[in-house]
């Protein structure tokens, strides 16, 4: 048993001087079981955190630590960050970072760094010193190294499946703006739109009871949205297939329903009014720039109501791409949705093994059936001198 300071390095020392342009990652590029991150952009330095690739990123700021904002750094340099980030480094001959990740995230250690909260309501933050001075047994750098390589097999697939995912949306959008004829129609006479009404708050769960409801853009994945909220007393449903219209900020951003769910005032659903659902998703998914006169971004409209969803002026599909479009996109869509699916079941089997395997209640070779079992294959381990980071 040791203290959390003398096993591993916190915002260990990185040489970014003030005025550098480096690369940067803001707290919202941080996706919540999404292991890596990288920077998109270069800014010029003046304060903030510091780290290198590889480094573990995790939020120390309510609520963004409890939704479980914990990231690796992947990139080729050195870069800066948000303030909000606590930078988080193996201890040579101690620990071993990529194994820092997993236990970051696990539930005890997360809880631990939460108690370790303070500051004034909305806004606390964590206090280093006080979860560093902590005490935990960590295992041998053996078992570190396993445990890490174990769960580092399913965030490989996961991450592959993720680029299929990304790449066949990125050839779903192109296909449709090689279609669109360069004339606009009101969306309304191409779609059936509701606007969402939200229950009451006594009839909201997050015990499953019920169908999912989606008050807004909180719980929206890449293409669909992860459920949370559940509720016993919808007052307006989306079906499956419906587009999900963000109608507040940030305006136009949509998710795909896969099922029936609930939607709140936050939400419209949108239904393709030509048996096209997939189109109208992937059309308005690369559009959003037919919602930016109610954005908020220097205008007084921060949302739209029903009559600025009925007549907003959309790109028109030319007629005669229209049903060999759909059928094109149909099965893009359904390769797409077939990884989401698979990735569905990895997360949850990491999420399910991990603090079996940070308690002792598990071996990782018992770890390592479960994971065949969702059908990944792991890879040849490293040799002992390969990087340990």
């Amino acid at each position: 048993m040791t203290t959390i300071d003398q096993a591993i390095l916190i915002n260990p020392k990185v040489s970014i001087k003030r005025g550098d342009k480096v690369p940067f990652v803001s707290m919202d590029q941080i996706q919540p079981g999404i292991r890596s991150v990288v920077a998109v952009d270069n800014r010029t330095f003046t304060s903030g955190s510091k780290f290198e690739p590889g480094d573990v990123l995790m939020a120390r700021i309510t609520p963004c630590l409890e939704n479980g904002k914990i990231a690796r750094y992947e990139g080729f340099d050195v870069a800066a960050g948000s303030t909000e980030f606590i930078v988080v480094r193996g201890k040579p001959g101690v620990t071993i970072t990529n194994y820092l990740y997993y236990w970051l995230w696990s539930p005890r250690i997360r809880e631990l760094a939460i108690s370790n909260m303070a500051g004034t309501s909305g806004r606390q933050r964590v206090r280093t010193d006080a979860f560093t001075a902590e005490e935990y047994d960590f295992p041998s750098l053996t078992e570190q190294r396993a445990i890490a390589d174990v769960l580092g097999a399913l965030d490989d697939k996961i991450a592959a499946n993720q680029r299929v995912i990304s790449d066949a949306a990125e050839l779903c959008e192109a296909l449709v703006q090689k279609s669109i004829s360069g004339e606009f129609t009101k969306l309304s006479e191409i779609a059936v739109i509701t606007m969402g009404t939200s229950p009451k708050g006594e009839h909201l769960n997050e015990e499953g009871r019920g169908i999912p409801f989606f008050q807004g853009v909180r719980d929206f994945g890449d293409i669909s949205p992860k459920r949370r909220v559940y509720t016993d007393k919808p007052l307006r449903t989306a079906e499956p297939g419906d587009v999900l219209l963000a109608v507040r900020a940030p305006i136009g951003q949509v998710n795909l329903a896969l099922e029936k769910v609930c939607i709140g005032r936050g939400l419209a659903a949108v239904r393709s009014a030509i048996n096209s659902p997939v189109s109208l998703f992937y059309l308005l998914r690369s559009h959003r720039e037919i919602w930016q006169d109610f954005d908020g971004n220097g205008t007084v409209f921060s949302s739209v109501n029903r009559s600025d969803a009925h007549n907003v002026l959309v790109p028109i599909i030319l007629p005669t791409k229209q049903k060999d479009l759909e059928k094109v996109l149909n099965t893009i869509h359904g390769r797409l949705l077939k990884a989401q699916k698979e990735n569905q079941v990895l997360a949850a089997t990491r999420d399910e093994l991990l603090p079996l395997l940070m308690n002792g209640k598990i071996t990782v070779a018992e770890a390592e059936e479960a994971v065949w079992d969702v059908g990944v294959v792991k890879q040849k381990q490293q040799e002992e001198g390969d990087s340990d980071v």
